[in-house]
């Protein structure tokens, strides 16, 4: 089967995270080779973001999944695909495989629909032609044995996503110097302090640098233009993040003559950073996602809090859905529950390096950074629902190896690491990393 240039595509992949992100090869493969197709992916909400800005998509249209569950759930989700045929396009491809996205192709109107074999739910009564694949495969793979199909050549994957942008408050800074007291004893709301005296007063130890999780306020952001290159920053205790403690933080005045007073009633706990210029670098930080869909997949406190105390002081910064980890070690800041996708992308991509559980992120993850990238696989098979970089790491079964080196051994189910196995994990990335960041592990 294949066409001629269809000037219409409908591409069916409303969800979830990780097979969105593993159908952005096809898209990009149809564009290069028919680039002046149009092409429109129906997806849900959730992950539109993921393809929103593709120059290989030339629409988004949202599938409101939530507006059609019910007992008239089916009647509405008719309905409303009959808006599709308005458009009409040649070709509709359904790489979801389930009924409902097998009808929403057929619906659409187009002259050919494509499905893959797999398929379940009926979903293959729908298809004008559908194509063979190993449901033993990577998904990867899989998609893209319909770019075969219509004679579409591929080589390397490509995986176009938006460049996504840091959470409100996150800075994780190494300071040339910084003094940090809990309590400044002796200061009142109307004293004025310069910097070497709230130094002294602060009693730190200002001889090697200290890392701190900080928050800029307007006062400081405006202390920039000075010629000395004043920073003024709030300094949070460990465990914490900017977004909890945003309405406590203290209010800080920083005046011409480049002194500091805190005001009257705030809390004295506070910090001054001084840098000049160039002289202060942005502190690289690992990921750690430990979250998943499924039993046993998620990774314990204590897995994270035995990985984290491997790594020294270099900052770990925790991601993800799921309940937020108390008591862990002071260089882990506790983003879970607090981002966006656009900013989980733009951690993931200005991360050191990223270490997460078999789930959606983690595929992000492999997506942006391959050669960065562990993937902790306890039950799950790794050579089909794994990293699909070949660059990339898997941790299963007490071995760490790069995906390419992975064997039919290891699709067996396995087991969660231990405690020791977490640390050794975090030994071997801190010593990856230790020539980056100019630190003994």
């Amino acid at each position: 089967m294949k066409p001629s240039s269809p000037r219409r595509i409908l591409l069916v992949k409303p969800s979830s995270m990780g097979d969105v992100i593993h159908a952005l090869p096809v898209v990009a493969a149809l564009h290069q080779h028919w680039p002046h197709a149009e092409i429109r992916w129906l997806i849900h909400p959730a992950w539109s973001e993921l393809v929103e800005g593709n120059a290989a998509v030339s629409q988004v249209i949202l599938f409101p999944r939530e507006n059609f569950r019910g007992i008239f759930g089916w009647g509405r989700s008719l309905l409303w695909a009959r808006t599709l045929r308005e458009w009409r396009p040649d070709l509709a491809i359904d790489l979801q495989g389930l009924l409902r996205s097998a009808l929403m192709a057929r619906l659409s109107g187009a002259s050919k629909v494509l499905g893959l074999s797999d398929a379940r739910e009926g979903a293959s009564l729908f298809y004008s032609a559908t194509v063979s694949v190993n449901s033993n495969d990577h998904a990867v793979k899989r998609y893209l044995s319909v770019l075969d199909l219509l004679g579409v050549p591929h080589q390397t994957p490509e995986f176009y996503l938006p460049e996504g942008k840091l959470p409100h408050g996150f800075s994780i800074r190494l300071l040339s110097k910084i003094a940090c007291a809990d309590e400044v004893q002796g200061v009142d709301g109307a004293q004025k302090l310069s910097v070497q005296e709230l130094l002294d007063a602060s009693g730190a130890d200002i001889s090697s640098p200290s890392l701190r999780d900080a928050v800029e306020t307007d006062e400081a952001r405006r202390t920039k233009d000075f010629d000395a290159g004043l920073y003024v920053s709030y300094c949070l205790s460990p465990n914490s993040s900017p977004t909890q403690h945003s309405s406590g933080l203290p209010q800080v005045v920083v005046d011409g003559d480049e002194t500091i007073r805190p005001n009257t009633g705030a809390t004295k706990q506070f910090a001054a950073e001084v840098d000049f210029g160039k002289q202060s670098i942005q502190e690289p930080f690992i990921v750690i996602h430990p979250y998943a869909r499924g039993e046993g997949k998620n990774l314990t406190k204590e897995q994270v809090a035995a990985f984290a105390e491997e790594l020294g002081t270099m900052p770990l910064v925790l991601v993800g859905k799921g309940e937020s980890m108390k008591n862990l070690p002071s260089n882990v800041s506790d983003w879970s529950g607090k981002t966006s996708l656009l900013e989980l992308i733009g951690l993931l991509r200005r991360a050191a390096f990223i270490v997460s559980s078999d789930s959606g992120p983690m595929h992000l993850a492999v997506a942006i950074q391959p050669s960065r990238t562990l993937a902790i696989h306890r039950w799950s098979d790794p050579l089909r629902v794994g990293p699909w970089a070949k660059e990339s790491l898997v941790w299963k079964q007490g071995e760490v190896l790069r995906s390419d080196q992975l064997t039919e051994a290891f699709r067996m189910p396995g087991r969660t690491p231990t405690l020791e196995e977490m640390r050794e994990i975090g030994r071997k990335i801190c010593r990856k990393l230790t020539g980056m960041a100019e630190k003994e592990c």
